[in-house]
């Protein structure tokens, strides 16, 4: 859910918007709360963006290297998704991805990383 609001935010971004809060609510969904922008670019860019995202980590899945690389991707956007949270849920969960990505980066030399990576996905 995160990466589908983060693709919001980041066709926002790229088309003048000014991001105020990114919100992720487990019974309602996420919403990414922005002003300006072009509406034809950033509505579909949810879907446009998590499918680019899972398509990219199932390529890196199947290759230590290339999940350290994608893992380095997915947590600047995290990161970024962290930024722009403004409710705890979002924060909390933002955090549990960030930590268990950096945890794996450790575990049986990346082997671990590399099934995250395939599972995120």
């Amino acid at each position: 859910m995160a990466f589908h609001e983060f693709g919001h935010a980041s066709a926002g971004l790229c088309t003048g918007a000014k991001i105020d809060s990114i919100e992720l609510n487990p019974d309602e969904g996420g919403v990414t709360r922005m002003r300006g922008g072009n509406p034809w670019i950033t509505l579909p860019a949810g879907y446009i963006g998590s499918s680019f995202w899972g398509a990219l980590m199932v390529f890196a899945g199947f290759n230590v290297l290339a999940s350290k690389i994608v893992s380095v991707i997915i947590g600047i956007a995290l990161l970024a998704t962290l930024w722009w949270a403004k409710n705890w849920l979002t924060r909390i969960i933002t955090i549990g991805f960030i930590g268990v990505l950096v945890g794996l980066w450790f575990i049986a030399n990346g082997i671990g990383l590399k099934y995250f990576v395939l599972f995120m996905g």
